[in-house]
């Protein structure tokens, strides 16, 4: 049962389906006996490892089970923050996805053990981390749309945000929001000396020169003007 782990440890069937096995290689063993005093004796060794063995089958259980729970909170506050991150404007995305990760940490707590105020200030510290997160995965999702929305979205939120998590995407927009205005400067830079080309006007004679298809003769004129 050792070899067992994840989600196949999970539940009573583990400990009744290697229960079942171990009484089944008692009765095999048992059968071979030939005599009673061998079985008396037999029965009286199989009921001292029997209990070892439903000893170390339940802390198997216990041990994978706490790391199989660890595991699926994990991948809930994965799947959570970059659900966010995809969907930056979507504030029942953010609420949802903030009490399903929420959960996990109070999970979490139990796992450990706690109640009362160790569990409350676990539940606390925890929940204020994720909070940063959260804020930080959506934010990033509105940055790769729109760097001045994320920069303002940012600047309104600052102080919910963990230090580090606050230090590095101030960095991260800076650059991209410095990137951004250079590039719209630029632009504006661009029109303002070349002007904006209006539409050409339409021909009103059809058959003028300048509609015609080029030949020698209109190339001539072009390079002698």
């Amino acid at each position: 049962f050792v070899n067992v782990k994840g989600n196949g440890v999970v539940g009573p069937q583990f400990v009744s389906d290697y229960k079942g096995k171990f009484q089944n290689a008692q009765s095999e063993i048992a059968d071979t006996l030939t005599n009673e005093n061998q079985k008396r004796l037999f029965g009286q060794h199989a009921e001292v490892v029997g209990l070892q063995f439903q000893s170390q089958l339940l802390q198997h259980q216990a041990k994978q089970t706490v790391a199989f729970n660890a595991t699926t909170r994990d991948n809930t506050i994965t799947l959570g923050l970059n659900d966010i991150a995809a969907h930056p404007y979507d504030d029942s995305t953010y609420q949802t996805n903030q009490l399903l990760m929420g959960r996990t940490v109070v999970e979490a707590g139990k796992d450990m053990g706690l109640s009362g105020d160790a569990l409350a200030n676990f539940v606390r510290v925890g929940t204020t981390k994720l909070d940063s997160q959260a804020l930080t995965y959506r934010a990033s999702g509105m940055l790769l749309d729109n760097p001045m929305k994320a920069a303002d979205f940012f600047h309104q939120h600052e102080l919910e945000f963990d230090p580090q998590d606050r230090m590095r995407l101030a960095g991260t927009l800076k650059t991209a929001v410095d990137a951004q205005t250079s590039r719209v400067g630029g632009q504006q830079a661009y029109q303002a000396a070349v002007g904006t080309p209006n539409a050409a006007p339409l021909p009103s004679n059809l058959n003028a020169d300048f509609v015609k298809p080029y030949d020698a003769g209109l190339i001539g004129k072009v390079v002698e003007q």
